[in-house]
């Protein structure tokens, strides 16, 4: 277990702790398992398309944001990386910094940094543990189909342009 910077412990290698609902999502959750995780809990999960599921949450001490979970079907059924995002963004400037004090309170400083990418922002990543029981967190601002603000991916499996 890794100790985090913050009052509260995240067993980020074992999965992510929402505090709204209040539960545990392990990394070796199937699809059917969240859906299933999330009923018990009584809280509305929207199933996206196949491998892509979100809800709103509250994590890390007290952030309110839509977290999206991805799946790899082709390869596993196990979840593979929580994307973290807003619904909207009255002002992106704002929210980009609320992310990024959330995530250093409770992850402590980044690892890297990178420069302003093409939405204009600096990126950071975090680098938690050791090749299989790696954790890699990156803050950036990508415009896929809507914005995107934050990941946690298991076995640093990101895609490596999303610092271009």
């Amino acid at each position: 277990m890794f100790k985090f910077f913050s009052n509260k412990t995240y067993q980020v290698f074992s999965g992510f702790q929402l505090e709204k609902p209040d539960c545990f999502i392990p990394w070796n959750v199937t699809q059917e398992g969240l859906v299933k995780l999330f009923a018990n809990h009584k809280h509305d999960i929207k199933i996206v398309t196949n491998g892509y599921y979100t809800i709103e949450c509250t994590s890390l001490n007290g952030l309110i944001h839509r977290l999206g979970f991805h799946f790899q079907p082709r390869e596993s059924d196990y979840l593979k990386m929580l994307e973290f995002f807003r619904s909207s963004y009255p002002d992106l400037n704002e929210s980009f910094k609320e992310f990024q004090q959330h995530f250093e309170n409770s992850f402590g400083p980044p690892t890297k940094s990178f420069p302003r990418n093409s939405e204009g922002y600096p990126s950071y990543e975090w680098n938690l543990g050791k090749w299989r029981q790696q954790i890699t967190i990156r803050h950036y601002v990508f415009d896929r189909f809507e914005l995107e603000e934050l990941c946690i991916s298991k076995e640093n499996d990101m895609r490596s342009h999303l610092f271009r």
